[in-house]
């Protein structure tokens, strides 16, 4: 398994995107575009790639649309333009040179078991070793890592099948769990994790999580958890609910927590900016180009507004934050003609001609 810095991700037929590639990935990247655009089909993209072999996160991407999958069928919305006789392509390169590849299919009477490698070498499956009924669809799972540029490409696949009890899942034995990279992905409704509270006492880590709240709400002097809630010592006779002081802090939360137990190596953050008051934006970019930096993770975070992008500039200008300057990038994406999405990288540079010149890049 590797944690290097992803460098490259490109996506075929997937939700809303028939091609797109992203290029030049720093440990801070932003992905900016109007609604509809592609930017939360990016990050599940992400998230399905760092999870290769959990057959599970094709269906927590759609649950986090608030989607309950009733049935294959409803796997379709995974593919491009809903042609369920197509398959989806994702793909991401490493600045190590690995790479890792996931196809996503809903084939009739197809399903996936050990591959036999063919006479050329290929080792893409020619058939199924777990059979579906003909003209009932399973959810086709193929996975590729390359985990360096002279190692043979790892193979493994899988299939959600529908049953009487519910959604069935098959996987290649002793692949299941072995290429994982450990993530985070935080819907734009997403709350802090209690329980993850809990780790970060456990593990003596928070005073750094309070140092960095304290700079989004001054008041905050500590904060533990029960497991079920966080609390929030104010200065009051009792702590508070975390929850009663507001959306933002419980996000800023969500965000921070978790990258202070090392378990995230990836974190995608969707609309970065829900819930937080416009003046707590730039501390909380700072903190997350601060760790980021600091703790290698390689961050993915959408965004709607002009005023993140504003401030991720204002801070990237501050002498102490300069160093963060090469290791950020911004992706604008734009729908274009034959609904083709089209991609725009701003680097530090560009993104500073763009802000002062009043180039619209969301």
């Amino acid at each position: 398994m590797t944690t290097s810095r992803w460098t490259e991700l490109s996506i075929q037929n997937f939700r809303g995107l028939s091609e797109l590639r992203l290029e030049g990935f720093g440990t801070f990247n932003v992905l900016l575009g109007a609604n509809d655009v592609g930017k939360t089909s990016v990050l599940e993209a992400i998230f399905l790639l760092t999870g290769l072999g959990n057959l599970q996160l094709p269906i927590r991407i759609q649950n986090f649309r608030n989607f309950i999958v009733p049935d294959i069928e409803g796997f379709g919305f995974l593919l491009h333009g809903l042609d369920s006789d197509s398959h989806a392509t994702l793909a991401a390169h490493s600045a190590d040179g690995s790479r890792r590849t996931l196809e996503l299919s809903t084939p009739r009477d197809a399903s996936i078991g050990d591959p036999d490698p063919h006479p050329s070498g290929d080792r893409r499956l020619s058939q199924s070793a777990f059979s579906t009924p003909m003209g009932r669809r399973a959810l086709g799972y193929t996975a590729s890592v390359k985990p360096t540029t002279s190692d043979d490409p790892i193979e493994f696949s899988g299939t959600l099948t529908m049953n009487s009890d519910g959604l069935e899942q098959k996987i290649d034995p002793g692949h299941a769990s072995e290429h994982i990279l450990p993530s985070r992905y935080l819907t734009p409704n997403a709350s802090y994790d209690a329980k993850l509270i809990s780790d970060v006492a456990v593990h003596k880590k928070t005073a750094e999580l309070v140092e960095y709240l304290q700079t989004i709400n001054p008041a905050v002097t500590d904060l533990t958890s029960d497991g079920n809630l966080a609390y929030a010592d104010i200065g009051l006779p009792t702590m508070l609910p975390l929850n009663m002081l507001g959306t933002g802090m419980s996000r800023a939360t969500a965000m921070i927590a978790p990258c202070l137990l090392d378990d995230s190596r990836i974190l995608m953050i969707d609309e970065v900016e829900n819930g937080l008051h416009y003046r707590a934006i730039p501390s909380l970019l700072e903190i997350l180009l601060r760790i980021s930096y600091e703790r290698n993770i390689q961050m993915f975070i959408t965004t709607h507004s002009r005023t993140v992008l504003e401030d991720l500039y204002a801070v990237l200008q501050r002498e102490e934050c300069e160093l963060y300057r090469e290791k950020s990038s911004s992706y604008a994406l734009q729908r274009e003609q034959n609904d083709i999405v089209g991609v725009y990288r701003y680097g530090y540079s560009d993104l500073e001609y763009a802000l002062k010149h009043d180039i619209e890049i969301r």
